[in-house]
Parts: C-alpha cells; structure tokens; sequence
C-alpha cells in the first residue's frame, strides 16, 4: 500500500516492509508503527537487528518473546536485501516467515530499507510505499501544515516552493516551517518565498537551463555569473549543466516513458523530470547531443588548461544560446 494511505488508516500485521525513494516517509512510517506497537515500553519491545548479515535464528527467538506492558513486541530489520529469501539456500526461512506471517500473534517483524524500493516476498506481508509523492499530494502536505500553524499559502506560492525544492519533502517541511515562523500571521505569498526558501543549488542550474530553453539569454548569463561569483568554481555550473543536459537528451530519446518510469531509470524525483522534459522540448536529439559535446569539450580543456574557465563557460553558454535562438 501507499503511504498515504497507510497513515491515513495504520494497518499492522506480523510481517512488514518500508521501502521506497522519499527517505523522510520511511522513518515517518517507522514511526507510525512504533507509536502503534510499543507505545510505552519500547526500551523492553523495540529490537533492532542489521539485515546485512541477519542470523535467522535470532530473529526467530526475538519474535518468540512476549511483549511487556504493550500490544507486541518490534523487530526492525534495517537494509536487508529481499533476494536472500528468493534463493533455495534459505527456502526454510522463507516458509517460516510465510507461517509466522499468516497466524496472528504477539510480535511484529518490521523490515526497513529506507532510500530503495523493495518488495518484501513473504506471504502476507504489509508492504509499505514510500516513493517521492506526486505534486498534488505535495499540494496537500504543505497546506496541511501551513494550516495546522493558522496561516494560509497562495497556488503560485505553493507551486515554487515545490519547485525550489525539487519536491524534496523533507526540504519543504522545513522550509514550511521557516514561512510560518517569518510570516506569523496571515498569508504565504511568492515574495515571502524569495526572502525566505533557499534554492536548491539543482533548481539553480534548472533555473539556467530554463532560461536557455526560453532563448532568455540575459537572465541565463545573470544566473550563471550569480553561481560564479558565489561558488568560485566554474564546475559548480559546468558539472551539473552537462547533467542536465544529458538528462533532456535521454529524455527525449525516451519521450514514450513516462515521468515515473524516466525519474527512476535516471535516479531522481519525479517533478524533476516533469520540469526537464518541459525544457527538453526546446531542442531535437540532435541539438541536445551537440550540445552535451560542447559541455563535455568544456570540462576537458579546462582541465587541461587550454582555457580559463570563465571565458570557456561564457563560449559555450553563447554556443548553446545560439542553437536555442535557432529554434525561433
């Protein structure tokens, strides 16, 4: 089941699996099953075992204990890889696992992979998905909590602060909290979000790259001598800006996948991959592979000490402008 779903409704069974992208939802189901389980002697019913090398055997005289003073007794087995159960090696395991499971009893064998998706084989089991929540349930996150402290957030407000975060939630819940402690009172708008939230230095360079798809070249030259001037290091721009621009080519080669399918074939959020196919739009393959040469040109003869590295980057910014203008 979803997260969502699951906090909404907390469903505990004998075996249970927490996994997925979104970190900060892992440990919030954690938590959920913990104040569930054992909520008033954890010290004596909470047990924690590392999955990397897990002695069966113990985990099985722990789930045999009685809880005291609590409705059951918690393993949690943290990083343990579910392919050691697939394997005849541990066959017998994973039948036990599969019996325990299904008879209702008095402990509870949490399995806890936070960071990775990872589907728990046992019969039976509650698996818990803790994937990056969509825009709409981020939407819903950040009114929730702006108006738990009695203030109020505007659509566009709500939009940035998803952007300018990337759709981190962990990052938006605390940049939340840094609004409605600015604010105090009353309604969340985009100017407090320009004093107050902090840009992730990838939205900064999403920033740049949009700014370049939207043939904006004052603006692109504007954010990148910004990020110049502050990191002192032309490869705080050049590094992430051949990534970018990597991701927009795989992208649209890929244009048939979905936004899912692309952020975890690429290893990021959702909502970044919903952003890049936007600007990715601006250029054929064959524009963006140009361009993915000229950036990886850049970093070898600046490396090699062929060019200064602010010269080189305003060459190539103007290069990769020129092709956008190109596009009318």
């Amino acid at each position: 089941m979803k997260y969502t779903e699951f906090k909404q409704k907390p469903n505990l069974g004998a075996v249970m699996a927490i996994s997925g992208a979104d970190r900060h939802l892992c440990f919030s189901a954690l938590e959920i099953i913990k104040k569930a389980a054992v909520p008033n002697f954890a010290d004596l019913n909470l047990v924690n075992m590392a999955g990397e090398d897990l002695d069966f055997n113990a985990l099985f005289d722990a789930l045999a204990v009685c809880p005291f003073g609590d409705p059951f007794r918690l393993i949690v087995v943290s990083n343990f890889n579910f392919k050691k159960l697939t394997g005849k090696a541990n066959a017998a395991v994973l039948e036990k696992l599969n019996n325990f499971a299904s008879a209702s009893g008095t402990s509870i064998v949490a399995f806890f992979n936070a960071g990775a998706a990872a589907e728990c084989p046992v019969k039976n089991a509650i698996n818990i998905d803790c994937g990056h929540l969509t825009e709409f349930e981020l939407g819903k996150v950040i009114d929730e909590r702006v108006r738990a402290a009695g203030l109020s957030i505007t659509p566009k407000a709500k939009q940035n602060l998803i952007a300018f975060t990337l759709g981190d939630l962990s990052t938006i819940l605390n940049e939340c909290d840094k609004l409605i402690f600015f604010k105090g009172a009353g309604e969340i708008c985009e100017s407090d979000l320009e004093q107050i939230t902090v840009k992730q230095s990838e939205f900064q360079v999403f920033e740049l790259t949009d700014a370049i798809a939207k043939n904006h070249a004052e603006r692109a030259f504007d954010i990148a001598e910004f990020i110049l001037t502050r990191d002192k290091n032309a490869f705080s721009i050049i590094s992430p800006l051949y990534s970018a621009f990597r991701r927009s080519l795989f992208i649209t080669i890929n244009k048939e996948k979905t936004d899912a399918e692309l952020a975890k074939l690429l290893g990021v959020k959702e909502y970044a991959v919903k952003m890049q196919r936007a600007q990715a739009r601006a250029f054929s393959p064959k524009q963006l592979k140009t361009i993915v040469d000229l950036i990886a040109d850049l970093d070898k003869n600046i490396k090699q000490g062929k060019i200064k590295e602010g010269v080189g980057l305003t060459a190539v910014l103007s290069s990769i402008l020129k092709i956008r203008k190109g596009n009318g």
